[in-house]
């Protein structure tokens, strides 16, 4: 473990505007998130220090972002800030289930960048965390993924690496690229968080194919399968452990699988069995569907709650 730790936890990837239309006609919302932020920020949220890895620019829109950051208590100095680009954008679109669509701007993100500076540099800002986070999107938005692999390598005995496929076709020139990254960086995955749905999708497979291959998986990692109002099944070692579910009335299904991972990683920061932590990782998830855009406010009554105990 590295000696100079000084979070908990560490998340990687890219944060973006939110845009989504207000009832009032001809209005507009701006908020902000992006999947690995979102875990961030609902890790931070649960009571642990968490840190964010991302490239940005300098102009007023960068900024401030930065400073929402900020205001959320995660740590920003591993984002680095590159040149003129502005962050990315998406805009949300729900239908009466609460189911989402998604309008990206983002091919000339900032955090494509990253790895265009020395390795040493992220390094140095990664490894500051005791857990390392990143998804599938965050290695489909960085450019020279080599490096990626290099930084996981040298992150591997340093801390604990948690790895979500978060699949999202959109971002590969087809699901054969998206399998070859993810098998290069899932080796390294000591907790393996995907859901049922990604599952199936990136390995163009059934239900019971892929509780097959992960069942085989959870002989080298700890695996926690999200299914939704399902709940989570937990597998170690070849052995299931359910979690149930908790339907809800969704309104918006933004970030419910980010929350998921946000407190499943404040849960095991903090101590808890795994099986515990997808236990409150549920309950949030299930209350986040309930409200529009990815994060809750800060001043949420979840969150005011002692949920984190041995």
């Amino acid at each position: 473990m590295n000696a100079g730790v000084s979070l908990d936890l560490v998340c990687l990837g890219e944060c973006m505007l939110e845009l989504r239309a207000l009832e009032e006609p001809g209005l507009v919302q701006m908020g902000y998130g992006g999947d690995s932020y979102n875990t961030a920020y609902y890790a931070r949220k649960l009571g642990i220090k968490a840190g964010y890895v991302t490239v940005l620019g300098r102009d007023a829109l960068s900024q401030r972002l930065v400073d929402s950051f900020q205001a959320d208590g995660v740590d920003t100095e591993g984002v680095f800030r590159d040149g003129l680009n502005p962050p990315g954008m998406y805009w949300i679109e729900n239908d009466e289930a609460g189911d989402r669509r998604f309008h990206y701007w983002r091919s000339q993100s900032p955090v494509r960048t990253l790895f265009h500076r020395p390795l040493m540099d992220v390094l140095d800002v990664c490894q500051r965390g005791r857990v390392f986070y990143l998804s599938l999107i965050s290695v489909a938005v960085v450019e020279n993924r080599d490096a990626l692999v290099e930084l996981l390598s040298a992150l591997s005995d340093r801390c604990v690496i948690v790895y979500d496929s978060n699949y999202r076709p959109a971002l590969w020139r087809n699901r054969e690229e998206a399998l070859y990254w993810h098998s290069r960086i899932l080796p390294f995955a000591e907790h393996y968080m995907p859901s049922l749905d990604d599952e199936c999708a990136l390995y163009d497979c059934s239900e019971t194919a892929a509780l097959s291959r992960l069942e085989r998986q959870s002989d080298h990692c700890t695996l926690i399968l999200k299914r939704g109002e399902r709940g989570a099944l937990i597998c170690k070692d070849k052995h299931w452990r359910p979690v149930a579910g908790r339907p809800v009335q969704a309104t918006d299904a933004t970030g419910a699988g980010d929350s998921f991972n946000g407190a499943y990683l404040a849960g095991i920061c903090s101590g808890l069995r795994a099986w515990q932590a997808a236990e409150q990782s549920s309950q949030l998830a299930a209350e986040v569907v309930r409200y529009p855009g990815a994060l809750l406010p800060a001043n949420h009554p979840f969150f005011s709650v002692e949920r984190i105990s041995q």
